[in-house]
């Protein structure tokens, strides 16, 4: 870290508990520190929450990010296991930034290992599979979802102890606050082809993202790699994952069951999964049965149509439109100005008749959806909301597979201009 760029919490005391030794790492949500606690001398990881530009402005957006943050205190201290990262303590400084006080680790993780070394040895990759299937099993008994299972998100320590990190997206599975109006949380490149569709997310959906891991873990590359997120979507929702052939029949089998397109087709549940592995891992063929292959159900009416898939760094949005349809998809961006809080952000719409449908995505992460008209003269004109709040409006002109037009952000009273062209 630079002179220029030292973080000036550094060596400072956090409501009077914690001393902040080092800077760990930066997320969506929050900074994580390395911190030592007064009180009884320990190291911890700290993760203090970020207030986003704006958020000062748009008082529900503020109070939607502290009850996430929330969530994850709340979720994570209720699971205890070797393999899940333990939450100690969370609270609220008197000047309202919130904290949450976990296990200090020492390790990588595992997206660092795979970029530094590649494929792992089949045994290594089994082993740290294994620990993952059995945090997600011991997860999801205690009712919680993780919805965001990724190599980024395993620390690999000393001897292959792998931990489970970041509960920042997962649910209580009585919990479908943010899973309604088919918005759904995770990393576009790891998420199960049900919840890209917009379907609510359940223990199956972690089984897909562990056998992603494991994929990964045994080859070096995703298995439905592709140029962009979008295209990486594509492949999840519309190819059968690709069948390992460069490991024992028993081992490849266990992954396609892991990756099965439809959830019933899947390995049932994370401690299914962890037997299968442990039999793997002992040299022994768990012969799961395989169901036959299904058309995956998309409930059309409840999706609007639209998937909306939110990310915690990096977010994209795509529109899936119903198969046979005579629809047009058109995607693009938008910039607006005004305040220092404006942005820019991409849109991403279909036209269907004289009905338009889609979603927008700030680059600081603003989910909203798009519905509006179009006249035969060309003209288009709608408003974004989140959830039932109008936060905007649009207006322009659709002529020669181009629609563009203005903006306007009613939260922040900024506008701008958007531009969109027509899929092929």
């Amino acid at each position: 870290m630079t002179p220029a760029t030292v973080d000036p919490r550094l060596d400072t005391i956090l409501d009077g508990r914690f001393r902040l030794v080092a800077r760990l790492g930066a997320g969506g949500m929050g900074v994580v520190y390395r911190a030592v606690q007064l009180s009884v001398g320990r190291e911890v990881a700290l993760k203090v929450m970020n207030r986003r530009p704006g958020e000062l402005a748009h008082e529900a957006t503020h109070e939607a990010n502290n009850e996430r943050f929330l969530r994850e205190a709340r979720l994570a201290s209720r699971l205890s296991h070797p393999a899940i990262v333990t939450t100690y303590d969370c609270g609220r400084t008197a000047a309202g930034e919130l904290w949450i006080a976990m296990e200090q680790l020492d390790g990588r993780s595992l997206r660092d290992l795979l970029e530094d070394i590649g494929p792992l040895p089949l045994a290594r990759a089994l082993a740290i599979a294994e620990q993952v299937a059995a945090a997600l099993a011991s997860a999801h008994d205690a009712g919680v979802i993780h919805r965001d299972v990724k190599p980024s998100n395993v620390m690999v320590q000393g001897s292959d102890r792998a931990k489970l990190l970041d509960f920042g997206l997962a649910r209580a599975g009585d919990d479908d606050s943010l899973t309604r109006s088919g918005v759904v949380c995770g990393t576009p490149a790891y998420l199960a082809p049900e919840v890209a569709l917009g379907c609510p997310a359940d223990q199956r959906s972690d089984v897909y993202g562990l056998g992603l891991l494991l994929h990964e873990m045994i080859t070096g590359v995703h298995p439905f790699a592709a140029a962009t997120p979008e295209a990486r979507v594509s492949r999840t929702l519309n190819e059968p994952p690709p069948r390992l052939t460069t490991v024992p029949d028993a081992v490849a089998e266990v992954v396609q069951r892991l990756l099965a397109r439809a959830p019933a087709d899947r390995c049932p549940s994370a401690a299914v999964a962890q037997h299968w592995i442990a039999a793997l891992r002992a040299g022994r063929s768990p012969a799961p049965h395989r169901r036959p292959r299904r058309p995956l159900h998309v409930p059309w009416r409840a999706l609007g149509g639209a998937a909306l898939v939110a990310v915690s760094a990096a977010v994209v949005l795509w529109v899936v439109h119903r198969p046979g349809a005579t629809a047009t998809v058109y995607r693009g961006s938008y910039t607006t100005s005004g305040n220092e809080s404006c942005s820019r952000g991409r849109v991403w719409m279909r036209l269907d008749g004289d009905h338009l449908v889609g979603s927008a995505i700030s680059d600081a992460g603003q989910v909203s959806e798009s519905v509006g008209t179009y006249r035969p003269t060309g003209a288009v004109f709608g408003v974004f909301t989140i959830g039932e709040h109008p936060v905007g409006s649009f207006e322009g002109e659709l002529h020669g597979g181009r629609a563009r037009g203005t903006v306007s952000d009613h939260v922040y009273r900024c506008s701008g201009t958007f531009d969109l062209s027509a899929e092929p």
